[in-house]
């Protein structure tokens, strides 16, 4: 079990650790709900030390991030960066990510924690001439300062001005001799930022940040963060056996150019089961691989499922199928010694 560098503040902030992607992680400081607010109404920090990075360079770079990567990610300019998919030849999820441009003939791929290893051997196996590919992630640390309060927080901490910063974009900046890379992006669908830094420093900029008045959060709040939200948990919503047709995240793939994957991808017809979004009228939370019924029969099954914190009643993810798989439409959930009504709703839940 991996521990991140953090791994001692943690434990003096009375964190509760338990075991995520192969790393140990704070599930809660405070409490969940506690953390969830903080991130809603004023601004949290998280340790995200345990995702992974690469860095793709070289003369080709672009053309092999636009083969890899299911968006226009080897395309886009600059100071941006873009979410999209890695895809197998049978157009399956292998991970989701960000692809940051950090130059013409440079990328940074920000991946999984638990997918890390076999993304970095899939990439290498596809790799093509005039390109290079590095493992980064030992030495990069990365936190994520979310919440209302997020940019005026880091605009004190850092002397910046982060006005004209958009979302989904970076920018470089500097911290005792140390370059950041901070870009505008998020897991909580909140306003927020994401910090990429040497890992030599992180102790000390997590103590600067929480001192300058953000809130540790865990993984407890992460996840009813970005429920509410409607955002997707690799190895919940979205696995290898899956693609992005399936989860209802077309969205994130181009119809423009080709790459692994894409052929079956966008030959694909109806699919048999949807990813969707279901919302109840009380507090008891439906969990992975509850069955989802319709009139007594099985219908699909539940990925995601909890209490939301802002709404005040449990939201979930399910698949269900493709028929049923509209705003409106009333399914139960059976939860083993009881049935607990649900409607499938339009996402996301938490209208900001």
């Amino acid at each position: 079990m991996h521990q991140t560098p953090l791994n001692q503040k943690h434990l003096n902030l009375g964190a509760k650790l338990v075991p995520f992607g192969g790393w140990e992680m704070p599930v809660q400081y405070e409490g969940i709900l506690a953390e969830h607010m903080a991130t809603r109404t004023k601004v949290a920090i998280f340790d995200i030390c345990h995702m992974g990075e690469f860095i793709v360079e070289g003369p080709a770079a672009s053309q092999f991030v636009d083969l890899v990567v299911s968006s226009k990610a080897g395309t886009q300019k600059v100071g941006k960066c873009k979410y999209g998919f890695l895809l197998s030849e049978e157009a399956k999820i292998l991970d989701d990510l960000i692809t940051y441009r950090l130059d013409d003939n440079k990328f940074m791929m920000v991946v999984n924690a638990a997918t890390t290893s076999s993304d970095y051997s899939w990439l290498e196996q596809n790799l093509i001439p005039n390109v290079t590919l590095s493992d980064i992630s030992k030495e990069t640390a990365k936190l994520d300062v979310q919440g209302p309060e997020s940019q005026s927080l880091l605009q004190n901490v850092f002397n910046i001005n982060l006005n004209d910063l958009g979302y989904f974009s970076w920018l470089y900046i500097n911290f005792k001799n140390t370059q950041i890379l901070l870009s505008r992006t998020g897991y909580t669908g909140e306003l927020g930022y994401e910090l990429y830094f040497d890992v030599k420093i992180v102790e000390e900029l997590w103590d600067l940040i929480i001192a300058s008045g953000a809130t540790p959060a865990g993984l407890g709040a992460r996840d009813t963060l970005r429920l509410e939200a409607a955002l997707p948990l690799y190895g919940q919503e979205v696995d290898n056996t899956l693609t992005p047709k399936e989860a209802n995240l077309m969205r994130f793939v181009s119809k423009k150019k080709e790459y692994i994957g894409s052929n079956i991808l966008l030959e694909m017809g109806e699919v048999p089961f949807t990813l969707v979004g279901f919302a109840t009228d009380v507090k008891r939370a439906a969990r992975h691989d509850h069955q989802v019924l319709i009139n007594g029969e099985i219908v699909g099954r539940v990925t995601s499922g909890s209490i939301a914190p802002s709404l005040g009643y449990s939201i979930g993810f399910a698949y269900v199928k493709t028929p049923f798989a509209k705003p409106g439409q009333e399914i139960e959930i059976n939860l083993g010694k009881k049935i607990l009504a649900a409607k499938i709703v339009e996402l996301p839940f938490l209208k900001k």
